[in-house]
């Protein structure tokens, strides 16, 4: 199979120097494909796009232009990924390649972010953008348009205080990538008025997105991988996180004093929580799949807690996680209609100190009617003598006989 086309470098008489490389195609993880079979308005579809990334993968045939922009590649029969660089003016890819193909393909210049910004700045679609170490606007706007790549350079952090907006689309994501993996890259906004991160691709950001005392916070259908904390949101109202893919990541969600509606999501491979959940009145987590993670839904977890959260889940899954739902102190509340499939320890497991003697689990679908078979998957007060310290009660009867269809 013969790959061709031409490549030209924006503002350069000469393209040549310009790398093309044929990468076959990854395998897409079918433990997120089956959730998304089984509930197709989960999360968002996986792709080449979404999953290759080409820095930590090893070319199978590789070629320089020429100066008039030209290339072509004689290769096996297959499918490939596409990737054109060219130090100084960023990479371009075109997965899932099966056939011959004559691309033409522009390599813009890169619009170099570094220091500090005072007035707000709008970054057209299919930009190339370098976060050069720590970037900060204050108080001002940055809007990234459609299609462009974010690459974090140096230790790169993005600390934006005013609204950021994040605008792709399915048809062009925004990919944030990191030029060396061994370092850090973050994206952080504070005391915002809003904020947008739509149909973003994020790979190897370790920390991730942190949004802090924001309003009307939009996060929806975007993909992040191989981070520490994904995604962390303190001290923000009227938060959307919707449809989004977090996988491989230390920390998938922690929300915190927040209000929130979290649905629709996939929480996968989480090393320790794939939500971890503190005091968010008013919040609604609803219609998420959490699978493989060490616990699925943490509340109150960790130390001692001052204050009191509401535990509020409906109609979500639980599937091969170490636990399914850890509550830590002082919860109230209860969850229904959600499905709790195998778990390798506890579907629900408690710890000490509850101000609610009991917390309400009725309604939810175990895999099993048995009550004995259920409590063996529940550990709270039935299971110590408490004497002074204090464990809650889980009333899960009535049972649901068949799983909940969502």
């Amino acid at each position: 199979v013969t790959f061709s086309g031409t490549v030209t470098l924006e503002g350069a008489g000469d393209n040549s120097g310009v790398t093309v490389s044929l990468y076959k195609t990854v395998e897409l993880d079918t433990a997120i494909t089956n959730e998304r079979d089984a509930h197709s308005s989960v999360g968002l579809p996986l792709s080449q796009q979404s999953e290759f990334f080409w820095r930590t993968a090893d070319a199978n045939y590789t070629t320089t232009i020429k100066s008039d922009g030209s290339w072509e590649i004689k290769a096996d029969a297959g499918n490939y990924n596409i990737i054109v660089e060219k130090d100084g003016f960023g990479w371009y890819g075109s997965y899932d390649q099966s056939k011959n193909t004559n691309s033409n393909i522009t390599l813009p210049k890169p619009v170099i972010l570094k220091g500090s910004y005072f007035e707000p700045l709008t970054i057209p679609a299919n930009s190339f953008v370098v976060i050069d170490g720590r970037v900060t606007f204050n108080f001002a706007e940055l809007k990234i348009g459609a299609g462009s790549i974010v690459e974090f350079r140096n230790n790169g952090k993005l600390d934006i205080n005013g609204p950021l907006h994040l605008n792709g689309t399915s048809g062009g994501p925004i990919f944030l990538t990191i030029q060396d993996t061994s370092k850090t890259a973050e994206v952080f906004v504070h005391e915002a008025s809003n904020c947008t991160i739509e149909h973003t691709m994020a790979h190897y950001l370790k920390n991730g997105f942190y949004l802090k005392n924001t309003e009307n916070v939009t996060f929806n259908n975007n993909r992040m991988a191989f981070t520490k904390t994904a995604v962390e949101i303190f001290g923000c109202a009227n938060v959307a996180f919707a449809n989004n893919v977090i996988s491989g990541a230390t920390l998938g969600l922690n929300l915190s004093s927040s209000g929130a509606t979290v649905q629709q999501n996939i929480f996968f491979n989480i090393k320790t929580n794939g939500l971890e959940y503190f005091d968010n009145p008013g919040s609604v987590v609803t219609k998420n799949v959490f699978k493989q993670c060490q616990n699925g839904f943490a509340i109150n977890f960790g130390g001692f807690r001052t204050s009191d959260s509401q535990l509020n889940l409906n109609y979500n899954d639980f599937v091969q996680n170490e636990n399914h739902i850890f509550m830590g102190y002082k919860v109230r509340g209860g969850a229904h209609s959600n499905n709790f499939y195998k778990s390798t320890m506890y579907a629900v497991k408690c710890n000490q100190r509850f101000i609610a003697d009991t917390l309400d689990f009725k309604d939810n679908y175990w895999m099993t009617n048995s009550t004995a078979a259920i409590s063996q998957k529940i550990l709270d007060a039935s299971d110590f003598d408490t004497g002074t310290t204090i464990y809650p009660f889980i009333d899960f009867v009535p049972v649901s006989s068949t799983k909940i269809n969502w």
